[in-house]
């Protein structure tokens, strides 16, 4: 099936940054088989990555049209909507994954960044906390929550959890920084040297 030789071949392109002949084999599988889903969100993660967002909502969109249980391009056009600051409709997208797949650590996550962009901290803490349920060795979320305990103002519970994130993944250079700021601001600043 040729429509299926050019979307691995578009994907091999998408792993080397080739982005317009990407483009150009994912287009060529749609003309061949112009219901096949999977083109669609490829060709939509690589209009991510170009930072063209509205064709990439375009295409992650008619995926929806034509697989509407397809987990993926919920998250995916979650993402692309957050790169917009269309935080609203991020949410919805991440709610709707999680209704089809309850079990995503990652959307967790990813909706608790959204929450926190929005700065709507109990929620976001929620998220974080289910996916720390879900991958209890999720340094991203550790870290993330401890954003938001940061902005709390929980420092203890910010400083914990930039803590787990290191011991889970001692290159967190963000972890580090982050748990860097809160020793500064309470003033702990041999700490914060060391971070």
């Amino acid at each position: 099936n040729y429509a299926v030789a050019y979307n691995n071949r578009g994907l091999v392109y998408w792993e080397q940054k080739k982005y317009k002949e990407a483009v150009d084999d994912f287009t060529e599988a749609l003309k061949l088989k112009p219901d096949y889903a999977s083109a669609y969100n490829n060709r939509g993660l690589v209009y991510t990555d170009q930072r063209e967002y509205e064709k990439a909502l375009n295409d992650f969109t008619k995926t929806l049209e034509l697989d509407p249980n397809f987990v993926d391009i919920y998250v995916n056009r979650g993402n692309t909507y957050v790169r917009q600051r269309e935080y609203k409709k991020a949410i919805t997208d991440y709610t709707k994954a999680l209704e089809l797949n309850p079990d995503d650590a990652i959307v967790y996550a990813n909706r608790g960044v959204t929450y926190r962009e929005q700065r709507k901290y109990e929620k976001a803490v929620a998220d974080f906390t289910k996916a720390l349920e879900l991958d209890p060795d999720y340094a991203f979320a550790y870290n993330n929550r401890g954003l938001v305990y940061k902005e709390q103002k929980k420092y203890k519970e910010a400083v914990d959890d930039y803590t787990k994130a290191l011991e889970l993944d001692s290159n967190y250079a963000v972890a580090y920084n982050n748990r860097g700021l809160v020793y500064k601001e309470k003033k702990k600043y041999k700490e914060a040297i060391t971070d």
